[in-house]
């Protein structure tokens, strides 16, 4: 066996499989024997260097596991704890590397013969990308308004947070590289599949040996695991829900498509899970993807659904319930009021500051820097919870359009696969969940703002690469009419 450059087009560099496993054995060896600081060091690097020429060498596999780090993604903790270290930090820079012959050819792979069909889905691609990359240019560009303000700092802090924002858009176009074939594509979803089960047995694992957090509250079902900290360390449920909400229209569109009872288990899986995020703005989204959705579905799916529903819901924790009826009554002193009350006003200082600077705003996520001159009691309020909030205060109308502009280009990537994909493929039942899965994130942004951060762009960005493939492929089997 060996490890072999994926590329379609010319040489391919081969490498013995036992040439880096002989290395990597006899650098164990030697640190088990003797584990100095300097001999694990040693081996430490040796094992990067190794996980780094093996995205290098084999994209897929670094791609699926970013893939299913978009729904459970393990960190470890570096130093004091203030900064750690994730699946994309390690594997993105070698897929930047490998991918970039196939970006600078501008063709990634050839799939099907050209036609009317390719041609369309190409096209609404291109739009796609471009209307990505000119918000991401004009959020660096609003930077220098932070500058001016009189903030440097914060329009680093702000640049370091769109450099990860940057990373989550490449995950479409490492996609488009990496999945090549149904093979591939079948092994993403698989991905995602995996990480789904990860989320759930390490939450699984925290519930039942720590099932009071740090804080003494009840532990929620989170998406980051830290996994060289004590007592089962996860944070992160609100991104969390949006990652399983992801694989839930994966796994509907696959049902839909071509049943499975393994599938059915892992959507009463996800769903579980999805409910133990306790997250508001998680159970908003996949209400109105389920509205959205249900007439493009099967009858049979609908009452299979809801007798899920049913048997699951005496199932799931008390606390969520309750959670959601004080959020909903207004109970008089609980967090959840608190921080409903703190939003909205956040909301109201995110207004103020537009009106003031409407046209190019206070630069990229510039609201956590200047929110204290907008509020009457002067507090630092950081995010505005509010995606368009966001960047509306951060890059004002201007930005406001742009941003505006690649949702609805988004979508089209929907309207080109429908149109084009044959009726009864899986990219046509993607398609036709595409925009109701887009509307349940757009809803769940107006109390959030999950497509600021790395992971919520990621999750965005590899389902609409596997549509876009899907659809491509599907192309493959049906000649144009």
């Amino acid at each position: 066996m060996s490890l072999a450059r994926a590329t379609s087009n010319g040489p391919r560099l081969v490498l013995p499989l036992w040439v880096p496993a002989a290395l990597i054995a006899v650098a164990v060896a030697v640190a088990i024997g003797d584990p100095s600081p300097e001999r694990l060091t040693i081996l430490a690097v040796l094992l990067g260097a190794g996980v780094l020429a093996a995205a290098a060498l084999a994209p897929l596999a670094g791609y699926l596991v970013l893939v299913a780090s978009c729904v459970m993604s393990v960190v470890v903790s570096v130093g004091s704890g203030e900064r750690n270290v994730m699946p994309f930090d390690v594997l993105l820079i070698p897929l930047i590397f490998a991918c970039l012959p196939a970006w600078l050819r501008r063709t990634p792979v050839s799939i099907v013969r050209t036609d009317e069909r390719r041609t369309a889905m190409d096209e609404a691609t291109r739009r796609f990308t471009r209307s990505a990359w000119m918000y991401a240019v004009i959020a660096a560009g609003s930077l220098l308004v932070t500058v001016a303000m009189g903030n440097p700092s914060g329009a680093f802090d702000s640049g370091l947070k769109l450099g990860r924002a940057v990373q989550g858009m490449l995950m479409f176009g490492i996609g488009m590289v990496c999945i090549r074939d149904e093979r591939s594509l079948r092994r993403v979803v698989s991905a995602l599949v995996a990480g789904g089960l990860l989320l759930s047995l390490v939450n699984l694992a925290g519930f039942v040996f720590a099932p009071i957090t740090s804080d003494n509250t009840l532990r929620r079902a989170g998406m980051t695991w830290f996994m060289n900290e004590r007592g089962w360390s996860t944070a992160d449920p609100n991104e969390a829900a949006i990652g399983l909400l992801l694989l839930w229209v994966v796994l509907l569109a696959r049902q839909s498509h071509r049943a499975r009872p393994w599938g059915w288990i892992m959507m009463a899986l996800t769903l579980v899970f999805m409910m133990l995020t306790q997250s508001r703005s998680g159970l908003l989204a996949w209400i109105v993807f389920s509205v959205l959705a249900w007439r493009k579905l099967p009858r049979r799916f609908l009452v299979t659904g809801l007798l899920a529903v049913l048997v699951l819901a005496p199932f799931v924790a008390t606390i969520w319930w309750e959670r959601m009826l004080r959020t909903l009554s207004g109970d008089r002193g609980s967090f959840e009021v608190y921080t409903t009350f703190v939003r909205i006003y956040g909301w109201f200082a995110a207004g103020r500051m537009f009106v003031a600077h409407p046209l190019v705003g206070v630069g990229y996520l510039g609201f956590r820097h200047f929110s204290d001159r907008y509020n009457d009691l002067g507090l630092m309020l950081g995010t505005c919870e509010n995606m368009y909030l966001e960047v509306a205060t951060g890059m004002g109308l201007i930005g406001l359009i742009v941003f505006l502009r690649l949702i609805w280009r988004t979508m089209a990537l929907g309207d080109v696969v429908a149109k084009h994909a044959p009726p009864d493929s899986w990219a046509a039942k993607m398609a036709r969940l595409h925009k109701p899965y887009l509307l349940a994130l757009a809803a769940s942004n107006l109390t959030g703002d999950n497509w600021v951060g790395l992971v919520g762009i990621a999750q965005v960005a590899v389902w609409c690469a596997l549509l876009v493939r899907a659809g491509q492929l599907s192309l493959d089997s049906r000649p144009p009419s």
